[in-house]
């Protein structure tokens, strides 16, 4: 399902988000375009507490929360 490359692993070489991040951290871990199966899909159901108090967040799109 990691069908696009980790901004933050790209930059920085590391990702808080470690083997949870929705991103690929490496060439390896991509995957062709198409649909994830459904077993492995993640939908943000609960609220980014630092985009709810800040109005913005480090992780952006990365982010496992939603905004």
């Amino acid at each position: 399902y990691k069908t696009q490359m980790c901004k933050n692993f790209e930059a920085h070489g590391f990702c808080g988000f470690g083997d949870k991040c929705n991103f690929a951290h490496g060439k390896e871990e991509l995957r062709s375009g198409g649909r994830a199966p459904s077993d492995t899909r993640h939908f943000k159901t609960r609220l980014c507490k630092t985009f709810a108090l800040k109005g913005k967040c480090p992780y952006g799109d990365n982010c496992t929360y939603a905004h």
